[in-house]
């Protein structure tokens, strides 16, 4: 069985939001060239980073 161990400190695991997401669109209306192919165009860029806190915070094992 596992618990959950609750904490206002470094976490079990990691998430930085390096940099915000954002989504670039580009459709008939912007680019002759998708006119022609009839397609629409969606670039997205950002980046984040996942990664792993204080390890005993994942599992807590207990002597039953």
């Amino acid at each position: 069985m596992t618990e959950e161990i609750t904490s206002d400190e470094l976490g079990a695991f990691l998430y930085i939001d390096r940099e915000p997401f954002s989504i670039v669109y580009h459709g008939p209306m912007d680019s002759a060239e998708l006119a022609r192919k009839r397609e629409l165009q969606w670039l997205t860029e950002g980046r984040n980073v996942v990664g792993t806190g204080h390890p005993y915070l994942m599992f807590r094992c207990q002597k039953t």
